[in-house]
């Protein structure tokens, strides 16, 4: 069923590199626990010990009350007692992506590096892993959390990487109880046909980031109608947008600039 999310929240934004430092050497005689396997059995320890999710703090506290109602009783049971079923609904959201996204920070090796020649071993291989920092957590609770992990896996260290990427803290959580979210939620509203409408985070980076010195309250709105096969679209091949959502856009933006601007 279709529903409205107004992104009250973003997350931030960081990369590590990890690095594995060994002997190098021919392929013909490798010892065990080469400087590949090393990178690996880190890369595995942070696929194994993510960051923790939390239900219990806004955007994703307030998007499970406006979920809950609509989804099916063994469902909404759960999502109305998270005190007694938490561990149930966090292993069923880790098999969908956006859905993980949404409650920890996620953890993605992205960029692999290791010996230039097919016969010779590496004596330094790299791994690139991305984190979209959720706002239960920061920049620093994130390090702490892969040192930690990573710390009894023997020549293998971390860093931030030098470009260091957007490096951005998660944003704060903008509030639901004034004029300008009411505005959003009755053009999500009219957009979706009466569909139900929830604050939610964005898993993405925005420019809205720069916009938290500005204002306390920062949103992140677009009125369309987008499939879940369309929003996996992003960046990948064929990304698109259909006609009738850039009417809607036009439409939906034009009515929040009228009401904003009113008396």
């Amino acid at each position: 069923d279709p529903m409205g999310i107004i992104g009250v929240a973003e997350k931030g934004y960081l990369t590590l590199e990890l690095t594995s430092r060994a002997q190098g050497g021919h392929s013909s005689a490798p010892p065990r626990n080469s400087g590949n396997v090393q990178l690996a059995k880190a890369i595995l320890a942070l696929e194994a010990n993510q960051m923790p999710a939390d239900f219990s703090k806004p955007p994703t506290s307030q998007l499970f009350k406006v979920v809950g109602p609509h989804m099916p009783f063994t469902q909404r049971l759960a999502f109305a007692n998270l005190w007694a079923f938490q561990g149930k609904v966090e292993d069923a959201l880790a098999g969908a992506g956006a859905a993980d996204a949404m409650v920890r920070t996620t953890t993605a090796p992205t960029m692999l590096t290791g010996s230039v020649k097919e016969n010779v071993l590496p004596q330094n291989s790299t791994a690139i892993v991305n984190f979209r920092v959720h706002p239960n957590d920061s920049i620093a609770s994130v390090m702490e959390h892969v040192e930690e992990t990573i710390a009894g896996i023997e020549g293998v260290s971390v860093r931030k990487t030098e470009e260091g990427g957007i490096g951005s803290e998660p944003s704060p959580v903008s509030p639901t109880d004034n004029k300008a979210y009411a505005v959003l939620n009755a053009v999500a509203e009219r957009t979706g046909d009466g569909a139900p409408v929830a604050p939610g985070l964005v898993i993405g980076a925005t420019d809205a980031r720069y916009m938290t010195e500005v204002s306390g309250a920062v949103y992140r709105f677009q009125p369309s109608m987008v499939t879940m096969e369309e929003l996996t679209g992003f960046h990948g091949t064929n990304e698109r947008q259909k006609v009738e959502n850039v009417r809607r856009m036009a439409e939906g933006y034009a009515q929040i600039i009228m009401v904003m601007g009113a008396e």
